[in-house]
């Protein structure tokens, strides 16, 4: 008769059972989890700039690399253009418009950060302080091209990737013809007053769209005095806006660079009018591609984060613009 096991070793061979199948499960969810990235290594630096008409005071502007994860080098760089408001390299965003967030959000950062791990390498730099208008912003863009070029050599492809207002300013950097793609997030495609009124009345804000309509009205009819600060920037500014946000359309239109938008399905300030508008500009293009993310503000947020299901959506269509454009 085969002796049976005493009670110690009966309890130690069902403690390490126990202990097995524990460890299993525990590591059991990293078989589906994505491979770690190294850190992104990134350095402060500092951009010189040109001296445009009105704006003759900056000699440079603060600015960001961060380089490619070196196990999946690109060799292209994408350029942080800033979007609305006085924005640094971080992208801090603190609200949506019309409401602000809980804390400050560095969407800026993490966004370079995760198109590093990609294995793109980024210069991102801060806007240029009290700015006569996109005009001269559009001029920034190519100093940062040429920064890149420094860095990189004259033939480094280069991508343009900004947000809401830097939809004027990339359009017109000279620095467009040299990029490869674009990436806009929540662009203004048409006149501001007939995109953000039209949103406004539609998402039930009638009284702030007639506030925008009568601003926009006596910037146009010369009303306000020279000096006079309208929402933050100076007259200069919205006039220059105003007029370069007029021909959007066509510039949008007639881009023969790739362009990948994406817009939140809530955003006010886009609306219908808006996103019907870039549907048009990508409907007769294959390299040219939108995202729409449901339930998201116009920072692509959901209730005050990202959606890793729709990040991996926006690079996966951003990697697509550079096999059709050859990379």
């Amino acid at each position: 008769m085969t002796p049976k096991p005493s009670l110690f070793i009966r309890l130690t061979f069902l403690a390490t059972v126990a202990l097995t199948f524990a460890t299993a499960c525990s590591h059991a969810p990293m078989l589906r989890a994505p491979t770690i990235q190294e850190p992104p290594r990134a350095y402060v630096d500092v951009m010189p700039v040109h001296h445009p008409e009105g704006d003759k005071s900056i000699d440079s502007l603060p600015s960001r690399w961060t380089d490619a994860d070196s196990r999946l080098v690109r060799n292209v760089t994408i350029i942080f253009v800033p979007g609305s408001g006085n924005q640094t390299t971080a992208g801090i965003q603190v609200g949506n418009g019309f409401a602000n967030y809980s804390k400050p959000l560095a969407l800026g950062t993490f966004w370079q950060n995760r198109l590093a791990q990609e294995g793109y390498d980024v210069l991102s730099y801060d806007k240029r302080p009290k700015s006569s208008g996109p005009s001269v912003l559009a001029d920034d863009v190519d100093s940062a091209c040429e920064a890149v070029q420094r860095r990189f050599g004259e033939n480094r492809p280069i991508m343009l990737w900004s947000s809401e207002q830097g939809t004027q300013v990339v359009l017109n950097a000279k620095c467009l013809q040299k990029a490869k793609a674009l990436i806009l997030i929540s662009p203004i495609p048409d006149a501001l007053d007939r995109v953000w009124v039209s949103g406004l009345k539609e998402g039930g804000f009638r009284d702030r769209a007639l506030s925008l309509t009568a601003t926009f009205d006596s910037i146009r009819k010369g009303l306000f005095d020279s000096d006079a600060k309208i929402m933050g920037a100076s007259l200069g500014f919205w006039r220059n806006w105003l007029s370069l946000a007029e021909k959007t359309p066509k510039q949008l239109e007639s881009l023969s660079t790739p362009v990948l938008f994406a817009v939140g399905e809530d955003d006010v300030w886009l609306g219908t009018y808006g996103r019907r508008l870039l549907e048009k500009v990508v409907a007769k293009r294959r390299d040219r591609r939108l995202v729409v993310v449901p339930k998201a503000d116009r920072n692509l947020l959901q209730k005050e984060a990202l959606s890793p299901v729709y990040v991996e959506t926006i690079l996966r269509g951003l990697d697509n613009l550079g096999k059709v454009n050859g990379h």
